[in-house]
């Protein structure tokens, strides 16, 4: 056994790993035919995957799907194709068994913070495994250093590595990738949200030319900051419209309520359409989120500047530019990368939003941020179809 070999063997046995809690007893029978697991690093990461498993199945409908590391809850879909758990186990013995039960065809651990003791558990079990979108400075997990001559002994395992750009692929081929190929950068994918056509021209002919922003995901605490805000682009605007969407619907009549009482005129989705002197509607029906993002240019993501938020590609994706505070997780790398390419507008407290709508109601300037907004949204097909065709090589 060469030292790197030692090494790697030394951290396995001495530092902890793996992820999940076991229940093996729950664990759904291996489907029939091809299975392929994925590994995630974070919920955004197991979006990445179900995007992968969107396109594969256009094209395959006989291939399963075993996803682990994300953190979500443990579940299969109604066909049985595809099981989310928690993980492969958190001891060699616990990994192989998962290996043994399920028998993947092939490995793709998305991203980075690779896990030895996931990687050497499954030398034996696992065919084929392959890193995808990965950066050569990410791959080794936060507040975890690893010995001297790992990450050769790690990165060698793999039977092909996938790099986010040429200078990670050339680190990955001197550390011993079998193959290094550069995939690019896989942006975390949401979605399209769908809408109903003809009620989206319905309200587009009664909105007339009114200039519209949207608060999503409001909560009753925050409404204080939407309301001041409006007022604030109001001044500017005078036919400015707001729409709320609440986090739940429950509240919708208080945060109607709220807004009537603070001077604005305001309706219920449900009760009627604006008319020309309304000045916010609280969108109160199920399934029209779509719709309003395809209606409102500007949207404020609800909860950002106290909580956390939804994925902000909902509304990127669809032309509205994503106004947000600075709670952004669990999509962090994505608003992270709006931010970057100037397709987000970045607010640091409540008093902040009044001046990003008033700065936003420019149509040159939200037509910069949604176009940047766009290049990022859309950069990530090409990774999602290449690494389909992978799955379809490899199962074949």
């Amino acid at each position: 056994m060469n030292r790197r070999s030692l090494a790697l063997g030394l951290y396995v046995t001495t530092r902890p790993g793996g992820s999940g809690i076991i229940d093996a007893e729950n664990w759904p029978e291996r489907p029939d035919g091809p299975v392929i697991w994925f590994h995630c690093r974070d919920i955004a990461d197991y979006e990445n995957a179900r995007a992968i498993i969107r396109q594969s199945n256009e094209t395959r409908d006989d291939v399963s799907y075993v996803l682990t590391g994300s953190g979500q809850p443990d579940s299969t879909n109604s066909d049985g194709t595809i099981t989310t758990l928690s993980g492969p186990g958190r001891t060699p013995q616990d990994i192989k068994n998962f290996a043994k039960h399920f028998q993947p065809d092939a490995l793709i651990w998305i991203g980075g913070a690779i896990d030895p003791l996931i990687l050497t558990a499954t030398d034996k079990s696992v065919p084929k495994r392959y890193l995808i979108c990965a950066n050569s400075n990410d791959i080794e997990p936060p507040n975890k250093r690893w010995f001297w001559g790992m990450r050769r002994a790690l990165v060698s395992r793999f039977d092909a590595v996938f790099a986010t750009d040429a200078a990670s692929m050339a680190k990955f081929a001197k550390w011993g990738a079998t193959e290094s190929k550069t995939i690019g950068s896989f942006e975390e994918d949401s979605p399209l949200l769908p809408y109903n056509d003809a009620e989206y021209r319905d309200v587009i002919d009664t909105l007339d030319t009114r200039p519209v922003w949207m608060a999503v995901d409001a909560v009753l605490p925050e409404i204080k900051t939407v309301i001041a805000a409006h007022k604030n682009a109001c001044k500017r605007s005078h036919r400015l419209l707001l729409i709320v969407v609440p986090r739940n619907e429950t509240d919708a009549p208080a945060i109607a309520q709220t807004l009537t009482a603070s001077g604005i005129e305001t309706v219920l989705r449900s009760d009627a359409d604006p008319t020309e002197t309304t000045r916010a509607v609280v969108a109160d029906m199920s399934g029209e989120l779509g719709m309003w993002y395809r209606v409102a240019p500007l949207t404020y993501f609800g909860g950002t500047l106290t909580r956390s938020s939804r994925h902000p590609f909902e509304a990127a994706s669809l032309g509205s530019v994503v106004i947000h505070g600075p709670m952004t997780a669990p999509y962090s790398r994505s608003y992270d990368k709006l931010d970057a390419a100037g397709g987000a507008y970045a607010i640091r407290n409540p008093s902040d939003l009044a001046s990003a709508i008033e700065a936003l109601l420019s149509p040159d300037k939200a037509a910069k941020f949604a176009h940047a907004a766009w290049a990022v949204t859309s950069s990530g097909a090409e990774v999602t179809n290449r690494v389909a065709d992978l799955i379809d090589e490899i199962t074949r």
